[in-house]
Protein backbone atom coordinates (compact mmCIF):
# COMPACT_ATOMS: atom_id res chain seq x y z
CA UNK A 1 0.00 0.00 0.00
CA UNK A 2 3.02 2.41 0.73
CA UNK A 3 4.53 1.66 -1.98
CA UNK A 4 1.38 2.51 -4.23
CA UNK A 5 0.94 5.85 -3.04
CA UNK A 6 4.37 6.59 -3.52
CA UNK A 7 4.12 5.70 -7.17
CA UNK A 8 0.87 7.38 -6.94
CA UNK A 9 2.89 10.59 -5.79
CA UNK A 10 5.54 10.27 -8.56
CA UNK A 11 2.84 10.30 -11.21
CA UNK A 12 1.22 13.04 -9.39
CA UNK A 13 4.26 15.77 -9.74
CA UNK A 14 4.40 14.05 -13.55
CA UNK A 15 0.79 15.24 -14.39
CA UNK A 16 1.85 18.35 -12.63
CA UNK A 17 5.13 18.86 -15.38
CA UNK A 18 2.26 18.16 -18.28
CA UNK A 19 0.18 20.43 -16.87
CA UNK A 20 2.76 23.16 -16.99
CA UNK A 21 3.71 21.99 -20.51
CA UNK A 22 0.08 22.57 -21.57
CA UNK A 23 -0.10 25.84 -19.77
CA UNK A 24 3.16 27.00 -21.97
CA UNK A 25 1.29 26.36 -25.08
CA UNK A 26 -1.66 27.77 -24.02
CA UNK A 27 0.69 30.73 -23.02
CA UNK A 28 2.02 30.62 -26.65
CA UNK A 29 -0.66 30.48 -28.51
CA UNK A 30 -2.46 33.01 -26.40
CA UNK A 31 0.78 35.25 -26.99
CA UNK A 32 0.63 34.79 -31.01
CA UNK A 33 -3.30 35.35 -31.36
CA UNK A 34 -3.44 38.18 -29.24
CA UNK A 35 -0.29 39.76 -30.24
CA UNK A 36 1.08 40.25 -26.84
CA UNK A 37 5.00 39.73 -27.44
CA UNK A 38 5.77 39.85 -23.58
CA UNK A 39 4.01 37.00 -22.34
CA UNK A 40 5.38 35.21 -25.23
CA UNK A 41 8.80 35.90 -24.02
CA UNK A 42 7.46 34.93 -20.82
CA UNK A 43 6.67 31.94 -21.90
CA UNK A 44 9.53 30.65 -23.87
CA UNK A 45 11.70 31.70 -20.64
CA UNK A 46 9.87 29.22 -18.34
CA UNK A 47 9.78 26.68 -20.97
CA UNK A 48 13.70 25.99 -20.05
CA UNK A 49 12.97 25.72 -16.45
CA UNK A 50 9.82 23.86 -17.15
CA UNK A 51 11.60 21.52 -19.34
CA UNK A 52 14.59 21.19 -17.91
CA UNK A 53 12.66 20.38 -14.37
CA UNK A 54 10.56 17.36 -15.82
CA UNK A 55 13.31 15.66 -17.25
CA UNK A 56 15.25 15.83 -14.24
CA UNK A 57 12.73 14.79 -11.72
CA UNK A 58 10.94 12.04 -13.16
CA UNK A 59 13.72 9.85 -12.94
CA UNK A 60 14.99 11.16 -10.04
CA UNK A 61 11.59 10.35 -8.35
CA UNK A 62 11.73 7.14 -9.34
CA UNK A 63 14.68 6.03 -8.27
CA UNK A 64 13.93 7.81 -4.58
CA UNK A 65 10.62 6.26 -4.16
CA UNK A 66 10.69 3.04 -5.64
CA UNK A 67 12.97 0.04 -4.12
CA UNK A 68 13.39 -2.67 -6.27
CA UNK A 69 13.79 0.18 -9.70
CA UNK A 70 16.63 1.81 -7.61
CA UNK A 71 18.08 -1.70 -6.57
CA UNK A 72 18.08 -2.83 -10.54
CA UNK A 73 19.25 0.66 -11.29
CA UNK A 74 22.57 0.12 -9.45
CA UNK A 75 22.87 -3.35 -10.23
CA UNK A 76 23.32 -1.89 -14.04
CA UNK A 77 25.75 0.99 -13.30
CA UNK A 78 28.03 -1.68 -11.03
CA UNK A 79 27.79 -4.12 -13.77
CA UNK A 80 26.00 -6.70 -11.69
CA UNK A 81 24.25 -9.90 -13.21
CA UNK A 82 20.71 -10.42 -12.07
CA UNK A 83 19.26 -14.12 -11.91
CA UNK A 84 16.40 -13.70 -13.75
CA UNK A 85 14.35 -17.15 -13.41
CA UNK A 86 11.97 -18.02 -16.49
CA UNK A 87 9.78 -20.45 -16.16
CA UNK A 88 9.00 -22.21 -19.29
CA UNK A 89 5.73 -24.13 -19.50
CA UNK A 90 4.45 -25.78 -22.85
CA UNK A 91 1.18 -26.05 -24.04
CA UNK A 92 -0.21 -28.45 -26.43
CA UNK A 93 -3.01 -28.50 -28.32
CA UNK A 94 -4.56 -30.73 -30.43
CA UNK A 95 -6.97 -30.09 -33.12
CA UNK A 96 -9.54 -31.93 -34.82
CA UNK A 97 -9.19 -31.45 -39.21
CA UNK A 98 -12.14 -32.32 -40.78
CA UNK A 99 -11.46 -34.19 -43.42
CA UNK A 100 -10.97 -32.58 -46.75
CA UNK A 101 -12.66 -35.24 -48.97
CA UNK A 102 -16.09 -34.52 -49.68
CA UNK A 103 -18.50 -37.00 -50.02
CA UNK A 104 -20.42 -36.97 -53.16
CA UNK A 105 -24.58 -38.20 -53.16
Amino acid sequence: MKQDILLFSQAFVALLFQLSVAAYYIARLSAIYLNLPNLQHFALMCYEWISDASCLCNPILLLTLCNFIRNDFINFILCRKSIVKINISTIITHRHHRSSQATIH
